[in-house]
């Protein structure tokens, strides 16, 4: 198997120095690298044919796991903190923001203008592994009685807010958040649900999520307690069917509900006044509601 894709790689370099760079525009990249732009960090596999290894005879390197790219061919070069790659028998090249197919051209015009190269395409660049972007995500949530803290590591074209968020697994799309980047101070605020801007390495995000309010249930109605919605306006029907409906127990059908406050009076309501008028009991704070 390993034989089968070291000949199928081989080929695709081999077509790729032979054929107008023209004619395969979507051959030039991979999936994964098409809007991906090159920076710091980042490592790329490269061949320069009879300078840096030669077509077909290059090592094959294979994502490990959780890695987002396809097997590549050529030798790791990463791009350094100043955006360069360093590459033999040509001045350092500044790859920064550049997609890979911009690199591999910039690289192969290196070589041709030192006179390394006398043809265009005797170049492969493909990228090898994304950097990666630190962030730490503080979630204060009052339901739970602590704050949680996890530190996060994302690929850079995943390093958003909700990719943080969602890979700390602390989402909470009611929650407001803050964004703090080292050197910037507050980037963002705001609710959780609407921010898509990228994060830098060793932004700390900051949730906190509002506190939540519960109601009771019993008597024909399974007992337990149940989340208030935070938008409001949670009639007692509709806190019934959250609670998984009533049960028919006996010859009886229900008839009547009992409402239990914290803070007001006790309301019991014939059941067909319920239904006639919904809304006509919303469901507060702290509420138990009893279907006899």
């Amino acid at each position: 198997m390993s034989h089968w894709l070291l000949f199928c790689l081989t080929m695709w370099i081999w077509i790729q120095s032979i054929l107008p760079h023209h004619l395969f525009p979507v051959l030039t990249t991979c999936r994964a690298a098409e809007a991906y732009r090159l920076g710091a960090g980042d490592m790329v596999a490269v061949i320069v044919h009879g300078v840096v290894g030669k077509f077909g005879k290059a090592p094959v390197h294979f994502p490990k796991e959780g890695e987002d790219f396809s097997p590549v061919m050529g030798f790791p070069y990463p791009v350094l903190d100043d955006g360069h790659l360093h590459l033999p028998l040509v001045e350092p090249i500044d790859v920064n923001g550049m997609t890979v197919a911009e690199a591999q051209r910039f690289v192969s015009a290196a070589y041709m203008e030192a006179d390394v190269q006398t043809r265009p395409n005797m170049v492969a660049l493909t990228l090898m592994r994304k950097r990666q972007i630190h962030v730490t995500v503080i979630h204060n949530a009052p339901y739970r009685g602590h704050a949680s803290i996890d530190k996060v590591k994302l690929s850079a074209d995943q390093a958003t807010l909700l990719g943080a968020v969602a890979e700390a697994g602390t989402f909470d799309r009611h929650s407001s958040v803050r964004v703090l980047s080292p050197g910037s101070g507050i980037t963002a605020g705001g609710q959780a649900a609407n921010h898509t801007s990228r994060l830098s390495d060793g932004a700390v995000v900051e949730m906190r999520s509002p506190p939540r309010h519960y109601y009771f249930t019993g008597g024909l109605v399974a007992g337990g307690q149940y989340s208030l919605p935070f938008s409001g306006g949670f009639n007692a029907l509709q806190a019934i069917a959250a609670a998984g409906g009533v049960r028919q127990q006996g010859l009886l059908p229900p008839h009547q509900l009992t409402v239990l406050s914290r803070t007001g009076p006790t309301v019991t309501l014939p059941l067909s006044h319920v239904l006639a008028n919904p809304n006509g009991v919303l469901v507060q704070p702290g509420d138990t509601l009893i279907v006899r």
